[in-house]
């Protein structure tokens, strides 16, 4: 016969500090994330509609904040530069980053940064979008697919068509 689940101890400000710690050594968070998680956990302890506790929130994001813990920039960069590298197009990135909960001035801004940074010096012809569309078709084997079905299937992950046809090429 199952046990019934334990209930939850209700939330302090030094147990939702504790948590966002937690949090923050696991993964980098922007404060939408951070605080939805505080949010969540308030729920769990039901003290979720108590003023008293959703202004802790605001407390422990601020600390977070101010102590260098969460910078929605540092991270959306972050998060742009892995995106980006693992075969993610620009639109792709900045959806992604949207979904993160950081602004769309951020997010667009950080991808801008990244492709800038990987363009410096290039003498190639090649961009930060055509390299990342090469990646995705390296890794999903679209050279070795039906044409009209790999170029698909890049437009469908927001490469436009120009790069998704460069991408599949062979590269000279």
């Amino acid at each position: 016969m199952p046990r019934p689940p334990r209930p939850s101890r209700p939330s302090t400000l030094s147990s939702l500090e504790k948590s966002a710690l937690f949090r923050l050594q696991r993964a980098s968070l922007s404060e939408k994330q951070l605080r939805d998680g505080l949010k969540r956990k308030l729920m769990r302890t039901q003290q979720a509609r108590e003023p008293e506790a959703l202004g802790w929130i605001d407390v422990v994001v601020d600390k977070m904040k101010r102590l260098g813990f969460v910078d929605d920039e540092r991270t959306a960069t972050a998060r742009a530069r892995s995106l980006r590298s693992t075969g993610t197009s620009a639109r792709g990135a900045i959806m992604k980053l949207r979904q993160k909960g950081l602004a769309p001035e951020i997010a667009a801004k950080a991808v801008a940064e990244v492709d800038e940074r990987q363009n410096e010096g290039r003498d190639d012809g090649g961009t930060a979008e055509l390299d990342a569309a090469r990646e995705y078709a390296r890794r999903r084997r679209l050279a070795s697919k039906d044409p009209q079905k790999a170029l698909a299937t890049l437009a469908r992950r927001g490469f436009s068509y120009a790069i998704a046809k460069q991408a599949l090429a062979p590269i000279s």
